[in-house]
């Protein structure tokens, strides 16, 4: 089904899309997407062709061709404009990896093709080649600012964009073409219009809205999410380095599901679970070890019923315990079931996240608020972002090429200087880890956690899938979904 693209619009950011954007100017504010190309595929590869095929893919996602213009003063949210200038090729990249072009030399090239930022000015995002990934295999590695699109959009995004049999055509989404650049006084007065009626329409509702379901919630829940503060330090914290450190490791998703299958859980419990073991690893390497749970930050979706756009951030970030003060594996997949279940029920329980808020402090306020944030994020015990997202359930192809796998990693944070990103492709649940020569000197290290971690869970319930218990429910929900920004598994 191909559908018609919309009429040209203002398309302003949201607060929350906006601090991605600001932000960008202290420290790379983008995400990566990896897609590896099977053999035949990068065999045909010719990177001259590419240009041709990436403006065709542009004229079908007009958001690539977004830039964004500011309102004067920081008097109202920035907006997209459609970058008048746009020319493909400044945003092509192409390199060869050493020979033999192991998987470690592909991760450092990685890792340093998201240390630097994307060029200012321009719409925010890079595309690269990688060749001779295990001598003859292609990487595309495409590095975008978060504002422009999270994981949970992507993966919608890709649905459309690639299919399961070769050569079939994409299906075009429905995204508008963004108005172009305008004068600074229409920008002015159109940001100060915008802002003040956003102030006066829609502020009073959220208030109104949080306040009523504060009063709700005091009578029904009986638990609350974990405090960041008093919780195990972890050196994760900011400031982080310029140099960014990359790494992954594919577990077959079948076995992830049939360790789930032990608690009656789900993909996500055992996502959790592997996390806290490998960092309980890592804990007990460097004598850190302590009988309480390390709280991590959880991306979970936020976007409403109804709301088509296949652009911008939907995510709201919620403190989820780790149970990696639990020495027995079982234990710990239990609780991590339970804590799947805490985070559904407080993200399902707040009709307002905190994110929603930046939408009425425009950037003179929303940058010294960040500003104080990232002094604040250095006492904070926030230090490790988990997200987890669905990905296509057979291989897919793009055009002709084939991919074979396809990895994924979020941004990293001052507050977070760790990032574990899970993606499913095809019958793989990819781990991906990101942090900063600070925080993750060693990313390959610590994918090799993640593999004995899961190792560990495997050996501890072979045998147990025939008789299953049931893990212990707190009173919100059954877990469905924690970390995820499109979907549980």
């Amino acid at each position: 089904m191909v559908l018609d693209q919309q009429p040209d619009l203002t398309i302003r950011l949201s607060g929350s899309d906006a601090t991605f954007v600001l932000d960008e100017r202290v420290e790379p504010q983008h995400t990566l997407k990896i897609a590896v190309f099977d053999e035949p595929s990068s065999k045909a590869f010719r990177f001259e062709r590419v240009s041709e095929a990436l403006n065709a893919a542009v004229a079908m996602l007009p958001q690539m061709r977004w830039g964004v213009q500011f309102v004067p003063l920081g008097l109202g949210q920035p907006v997209w404009v459609t970058d008048s200038a746009f020319d493909v090729r400044n945003h092509l990249r192409h390199a060869r990896l050493p020979d033999p072009g192991t998987k470690s030399q592909l991760c450092k090239r990685i890792g340093e093709v998201a240390s630097e930022p994307v060029p200012p000015g321009r719409p925010p995002w890079e595309l690269w080649f990688l060749e001779g990934f295990e001598g003859s295999k292609v990487v595309a590695v495409l590095k975008m600012n978060h504002a422009l699109c999270d994981g949970g959009t992507f993966a919608d995004l890709l649905d459309l964009m690639t299919r399961p049999e070769p050569n079939s055509p994409p299906i075009v989404p429905p995204i508008p073409r963004a108005a172009v650049r305008v004068s600074s006084g229409a920008a002015l007065r159109d940001g100060i219009r915008d802002l003040w009626q956003g102030v006066r329409h829609e502020l009073p509702g959220r208030t109104q809205t949080v306040l009523r379901a504060y009063t709700r919630d005091r009578k029904t829940l009986a638990q609350r999410p974990p405090s960041r503060f008093g919780a195990p330090a972890l050196p994760w914290r900011g400031p982080l380095t310029p140099q960014r450190s990359f790494s992954w490791v594919s577990l077959p998703l079948d076995e992830v599901k049939q360790i789930a299958h032990v608690i009656s859980g789900t993909v996500n419990d055992v996502v959790l679970a592997i996390v806290a073991r490998t960092i309980r690893q890592y804990l007990a390497e460097q004598g850190m070890l302590t009988d309480r749970p390390v709280i991590a930050n959880t991306a979970v979706r936020t976007r409403k019923e109804g709301d088509t756009r296949l652009w911008g951030t939907a995510v709201t970030a919620l403190p989820c315990q780790l149970p990696t003060h639990l020495s027995d594996p079982l234990e710990c997949l239990r609780a991590a079931h339970a804590q799947t279940a805490m985070v559904k029920a407080e993200a399902a329980n707040r009709p307002v996240h905190a994110e929603d808020w930046f939408d009425f402090a425009p950037p003179f306020l929303l940058r010294p608020a960040l500003k104080l944030t990232r002094l604040a994020a250095q006492r904070v015990n926030g230090a490790l972002i988990v997200s987890n997202v669905k990905g296509p359930r057979e291989k897919r192809y793009i055009g002709g090429m084939g991919i074979e796998n396809f990895v994924s990693c979020g941004h990293l944070k001052y507050a977070a200087g760790v990032n574990t990103t899970v993606w499913s492709y095809d019958k793989l649940l990819n781990f991906t880890v990101y942090g900063c020569s600070r925080t993750l000197p060693d990313a390959e290290l610590y994918t090799q956690r993640i593999q004995a971690a899961f190792d560990e869970l495997r050996s501890a319930t072979s045998g147990l899938a025939d008789n299953r218990t049931d893990p212990p429910k707190p009173a919100q929900a059954a877990a469905s979904a924690v970390g995820e920004d499109s979907g549980g598994h």
